[in-house]
Protein backbone atom coordinates (compact mmCIF):
# COMPACT_ATOMS: atom_id res chain seq x y z
CA UNK A 1 0.00 0.00 0.00
CA UNK A 2 1.14 3.37 -0.64
CA UNK A 3 0.82 7.04 0.71
CA UNK A 4 1.33 6.08 4.59
CA UNK A 5 -0.97 3.48 4.59
CA UNK A 6 -0.13 0.28 6.48
CA UNK A 7 2.08 -1.43 4.82
CA UNK A 8 0.90 -5.02 6.24
CA UNK A 9 -1.22 -6.97 8.39
CA UNK A 10 0.46 -6.56 11.14
CA UNK A 11 0.66 -2.85 10.94
CA UNK A 12 -2.99 -2.89 10.36
CA UNK A 13 -3.46 -4.64 13.57
CA UNK A 14 -1.32 -2.37 15.66
CA UNK A 15 -3.30 0.64 14.34
CA UNK A 16 -5.96 -0.93 15.31
CA UNK A 17 -4.99 -1.94 18.81
CA UNK A 18 -4.26 1.34 19.43
CA UNK A 19 -7.16 2.99 18.04
CA UNK A 20 -8.91 4.20 21.61
CA UNK A 21 -5.39 5.97 22.41
CA UNK A 22 -5.38 7.33 18.75
CA UNK A 23 -8.97 8.79 19.08
CA UNK A 24 -8.19 10.47 22.95
CA UNK A 25 -5.18 11.80 21.43
CA UNK A 26 -6.39 13.66 18.73
CA UNK A 27 -8.92 14.99 20.43
CA UNK A 28 -7.00 16.56 23.02
CA UNK A 29 -4.75 17.68 20.37
CA UNK A 30 -7.77 19.72 18.21
CA UNK A 31 -9.19 20.49 21.70
CA UNK A 32 -12.43 18.51 21.36
CA UNK A 33 -15.11 17.29 23.78
CA UNK A 34 -16.43 13.32 23.07
CA UNK A 35 -19.80 14.91 22.32
CA UNK A 36 -18.13 17.12 19.38
CA UNK A 37 -16.01 14.77 18.06
CA UNK A 38 -18.58 12.07 17.69
CA UNK A 39 -21.03 14.66 16.51
CA UNK A 40 -18.22 15.06 13.56
CA UNK A 41 -18.00 11.49 12.98
CA UNK A 42 -21.96 10.70 13.13
CA UNK A 43 -21.34 8.60 16.28
CA UNK A 44 -23.52 8.36 18.60
CA UNK A 45 -21.39 10.04 22.41
CA UNK A 46 -21.85 6.90 23.88
CA UNK A 47 -20.64 4.80 20.86
CA UNK A 48 -16.92 6.78 21.17
CA UNK A 49 -17.13 7.00 24.87
CA UNK A 50 -17.10 2.80 24.88
CA UNK A 51 -14.91 2.85 22.27
CA UNK A 52 -12.33 5.02 24.21
CA UNK A 53 -12.30 3.39 27.68
CA UNK A 54 -13.11 0.28 26.37
CA UNK A 55 -15.46 -0.70 28.77
CA UNK A 56 -19.33 -1.47 28.86
CA UNK A 57 -21.42 -3.10 26.76
CA UNK A 58 -20.95 -2.11 22.85
CA UNK A 59 -17.37 -2.24 22.93
CA UNK A 60 -16.73 -4.23 20.10
CA UNK A 61 -16.87 -1.82 17.43
CA UNK A 62 -18.35 -2.97 14.04
CA UNK A 63 -16.32 -2.41 10.75
CA UNK A 64 -18.90 0.82 9.84
CA UNK A 65 -17.87 2.73 12.87
CA UNK A 66 -14.35 1.59 12.80
CA UNK A 67 -14.27 3.19 9.30
CA UNK A 68 -15.68 5.98 9.84
CA UNK A 69 -12.91 6.45 12.74
CA UNK A 70 -9.88 6.09 10.60
CA UNK A 71 -11.12 8.42 8.40
CA UNK A 72 -11.51 11.36 11.23
CA UNK A 73 -8.32 10.51 12.20
CA UNK A 74 -6.98 11.01 8.88
CA UNK A 75 -9.07 14.61 8.44
CA UNK A 76 -11.96 13.09 6.84
CA UNK A 77 -14.74 12.97 9.04
CA UNK A 78 -17.02 12.07 6.25
CA UNK A 79 -14.64 9.35 4.59
CA UNK A 80 -14.42 11.19 0.95
CA UNK A 81 -11.35 9.65 -0.66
Amino acid sequence: MSNGAPTSYSELAHVLMFLPELVREKRRRDQLSLRTAAKQMGLAPSTLSRMESGHGPGYELRLPNVITILHWLGGDPKGNA
